[in-house]
């Protein structure tokens, strides 16, 4: 036969329910006791900081300008076998506040450049921070100095200084009739 379970007396239920509350109350007060001494004790903790100024930072800028700028150095027409002239061209480093190297070289546009090797240039930069340069050559090979790397002449500017280049040309003998060429002369700056 089949035992049935003696039913439990109702005080056993209640006290074990009496019991369950006491410890949840305790085990909630001794929370809130210890976050109250956490909080307490970080309040009490000394501190002190240091910091230095705000810190900035910007770029400086060149800036070159010519006293022929957007102008013809030579515009020489019916030329024959001896001609020659002369130009001077001042580069000034206006404006810009870091050391730069300058570098003068050719840029052509012509299609006609038949004149090119027949012209005798002579190009010398004298001023404030060097001692005269020159160079020699014929109009074709300084048309073949296009670009920074290949310049000519460099010379070291900053803060207004003064760089003067004098260009000289001459015709030379063997100049065939009916010919051109034509030239622009550059300055470019670049921060050393």
């Amino acid at each position: 036969m089949a035992e049935t379970a003696a039913p439990q007396p109702e005080g056993d239920a209640k006290g074990r329910s009496a019991r369950f509350w006491v410890l949840a109350i305790i085990i909630g007060i001794a929370i809130i006791v210890a976050a109250v001494l956490i909080y307490n004790a970080s309040m009490a903790a000394f501190t002190a900081t240091t910091n230095t100024g705000g810190s900035s930072f910007s770029t400086g800028e060149i800036s070159l300008s010519n006293d022929s700028e957007g102008q013809s150095v030579f515009t020489a027409s019916d030329l024959t076998p001896g001609d020659k002239d002369t130009q001077d061209i001042v580069v000034t480093y206006a404006g810009g506040n870091i050391a730069s190297e300058v570098r003068l070289y050719a840029n052509a546009d012509a299609t006609d450049q038949s004149l090119a090797d027949h012209i005798d240039l002579t190009i010398t930069s004298s001023g404030q921070p060097a001692s005269p340069a020159q160079w020699t050559g014929t109009l074709a090979e300084f048309q073949a100095l296009t670009d920074f790397s290949q310049g000519i002449l460099p010379v070291v500017l900053t803060d207004a200084q003064k760089q003067t280049y004098t260009v000289a040309y001459t015709v030379d003998d063997q100049a065939p009739q009916g010919a051109s060429a034509d030239v622009t002369f550059i300055w470019e700056a670049q921060s050393q």
